[in-house]
């Protein structure tokens, strides 16, 4: 049985998100495996991103986080049904959303100035 939610006290004026169910993502509140990735429509992740002060979800933000071989079949995918889907902007947000430390790497062996297995080496940072 889940467990249940307790809200305080809510000031006046104030926006309150309830967290998602514990049985799904809970970055975008829909049930997908955590490989694969979030639903940039869900108005949990948007509401979230909004009281963030973060701009809404978009599809490379949602594929950022999974692994190449998802990227790449989810963008095709996408891109048959129209939505293109800008893979720089997809590895620039890998580095700045989810591997921040990345940012600092020290690595030099690729011709950018980064190794292949370096994520910075997608961006050309």
């Amino acid at each position: 049985m889940a467990q249940p939610v307790v809200v305080g006290k809510v000031p006046s004026g104030s926006m309150t998100l309830l967290p998602p169910a514990p049985d799904v993502c809970q970055e975008c509140a829909v049930d997908h495996q955590p490989g694969e990735p979030h639903n940039p429509d869900s108005l949990f992740w948007q509401t979230k991103r909004h009281m963030e002060g973060k701009p809404p979800p978009s599809w490379e933000l949602a594929l950022a986080h999974c692994d190449p071989e998802v990227r790449d079949r989810w963008i095709l995918a996408l891109g048959e049904r129209g939505v293109y889907v800008d893979r720089v902007e997809v590895a620039r947000l890998r580095v700045d959303e989810f591997d921040p430390e990345a940012s600092a790497c020290s690595c030099s062996d690729g011709d950018d100035g980064h190794a292949p297995s370096c994520p910075l080496a997608e961006v050309g940072r």
